[in-house]
C-alpha cells in the first residue's frame, strides 16, 4: 500500500485562480469612491472562492493498494476502485477536447451501476498515474 498526496508545484499553477478576484478588487477600489456593500459581498465571495479552490485538493490523499485505489479527503474515503470493477480505462484528455485539464487516466467502473472516475497529472504527476495503471491493468494480483 502506498499513499500519495498532491504535488507541491500545484499550488503555483493554480496561484492564477487569485487573479481574477484581485484584478477585479482593485478596478472596483480604483474607480469607485464609495463601495457599496453588495460590491463588498460579491468580491468576499470571488475571495473565498478562490481561496477553496486552490486549498481544497490539498486535503486529499491517495491510497493505491494491491488492487485497489482509494481517495481520501480530510481522512474519510470519498472513492474506491477495485481492479475487479474496471471495466474500461484510458489515458488521454480528461475533459474531452483537453480544455485545459491535462491529461490523466480516466477509468469506467460498473458495479451495478455505471460510474467514471479521473485521476489528474497535473494534481498527482505521472509516477502516480503509472503505478494507478500498473495496479488497476494488473489481473494477476487478484485475490
Amino acid at each position: 500500500m502506498t499513499t500519495y498526496k498532491v504535488q507541491k508545484p500545484y499550488l503555483l499553477s493554480s496561484i492564477f485562480i487569485f487573479i481574477f478576484p484581485l484584478i477585479l478588487t482593485i478596478i472596483n477600489v480604483t474607480e469607485v469612491d464609495g463601495v457599496q456593500r453588495n460590491e463588498w459581498i460579491g468580491l468576499i465571495g470571488f475571495w473565498a472562492l478562490s481561496v477553496v479552490l486552490v486549498l481544497i485538493p490539498f486535503g486529499s490523499k491517495l491510497e493505491i493498494g494491491i488492487n485497489y485505489i482509494k481517495n481520501y479527503f480530510l481522512g474519510f474515503c470519498t472513492s474506491t476502485i477495485k481492479q475487479e470493477n474496471v471495466v474500461a480505462m484510458n489515458y488521454g484528455n480528461l475533459f474531452r477536447g483537453g480544455l485545459g485539464y491535462g491529461k490523466g487516466l480516466n477509468i469506467r467502473v460498473q458495479k451495478g451501476f455505471s460510474k467514471h472516475y479521473s485521476i489528474g497529472e497535473k494534481l498527482w504527476g505521472k509516477e502516480v498515474i503509472a503505478h494507478a495503471q500498473r495496479v488497476l491493468e494488473n489481473k494477476e494480483n487478484t485475490s
